[in-house]
């Protein structure tokens, strides 16, 4: 965090570097201190924060007033807007990009509760794919499964940043590129030859592709219905763009300007509780839906106490997060939690828990 002292040598250093008898290099000593205070916005402490509100709350007025009474024209547009990034009513391209550059800044204790869950599945899932990667294997589909699994890595990575930083919609787009890649896998698992049509670059059969490959075909093939609704979930909250999709990053406000409605959209992420509270919930189905495909598609090659251990590990980690955190918020809100609670109550019956 930046503190009143780290603002004294960063000034100090501006200093050092004009020249005190040059007016114009000494113009440039107040736009450049500006400059390094918008860039690290967000990175005060307590006290220097408390400091540039004071400052800001005598100063703003008195700008508003003076933008009021210049002339139309580029000039009043482009100081209206510095205005309205100092009031928080517009957005600042920088600080935005800085967003997924920070660590995230929530400390509510789900949160830190998700992470840990979160960076031990994933590295039972990194070392399960290890040990079924090291025997020589030859033909497509064997090349089709180790590459979408290590996919998904990828994926649940990105999920995992972008939900952590309330970038809900983003992270829904993840968790549902993991679902195709799992069917895909069950399928060239069960049914090898597909996966010669998926690995060709004939653009003769693209359109073969998209119609023997696309989730809901894939699906009919492994012998289930052509709608999921997992997937379907993830689609309308992510990359759909649906009115729901929308819903979920906007709020109408209580009071009515002039007599009308006034709406807010969220940019930069959407830290809704209930979006954080569905996100991490889908993040852990998602994670157990991988970490059971591996178990499943490499079960002669793992070893089958530690392949239980594991599932049994994460699966009561799971649990401790929807019975503490999960099912409080829901009965809260007034949602039915009845069928999840049955299920919670068969975990350690499916897996012989000690709990």
């Amino acid at each position: 965090m930046i503190t009143k002292a780290d603002l004294g040598k960063k000034l100090k250093e501006i200093f050092e570097n004009v020249d005190p008898k040059d007016q114009a290099d000494l113009s440039q000593v107040g736009q450049l201190f500006l400059q390094y205070i918008r860039e690290h916005v967000g990175e005060f402490d307590e006290g220097v924060q408390e400091f540039f509100d004071k400052i800001l709350e005598k100063f703003l007025p008195e700008a508003k007033r003076v933008i009021d009474e210049m002339p139309e024209g580029k000039e009043k547009r482009k100081a209206k807007r510095i205005y309205k990034i100092a009031t928080g009513k517009h957005f600042e391209a920088e600080s935005l990009i800085k967003i997924l550059e920070q660590p995230a800044r929530d400390e509510k204790e789900d949160s830190e509760e998700i992470r840990k869950i979160f960076i031990n599945s994933l590295q039972n899932i990194l070392d399960l794919l290890s040990d079924a990667v090291e025997p020589s294997r030859k033909g497509i589909a064997e090349l089709a499964k180790f590459g979408l699994f290590y996919l998904c890595i990828d994926e649940l990575l990105a999920a995992f940043h972008l939900a952590q930083h309330s970038f809900v919609s983003q992270a829904y787009s993840h968790l549902r590129t993991i679902l195709e890649a799992l069917d895909k896998i069950e399928l060239f698992n069960q049914k090898p030859e597909w996966a010669e049509l998926w690995a060709s670059v004939d653009p003769r059969q693209k359109r073969e592709q998209l119609k023997d490959l696309s989730p809901a075909s894939i699906r009919e093939k492994l012998g289930g219905e052509r709608y999921d609704p997992f997937y379907s979930c993830f689609s309308e909250f992510g990359p759909h763009g649906t009115f729901r999709t929308i819903q979920t990053r906007s709020a109408r406000k209580p009071e009515l300007v002039d007599g009308r409605p006034q709406i807010h959209f969220w940019v930069g992420g959407c830290p809704f509780e209930h979006n954080i509270m569905f996100i991490n919930s889908f993040l852990l189905f998602t994670l157990g839906l991988l970490l059971s495909k591996i178990g499943s598609i490499y079960a002669h090659l793992l070893n089958r106490e530690e392949t239980r251990e594991i599932a049994i590990q994460f699966m009561e980690e799971s649990k401790r997060f929807y019975e503490k955190y999960f099912l409080p918020w829901a009965e809260k809100e007034g949602l039915d939690v009845g069928p999840l609670m049955e299920y919670l109550k068969k975990i350690p019956k499916i897996f012989g828990s000690s709990e």
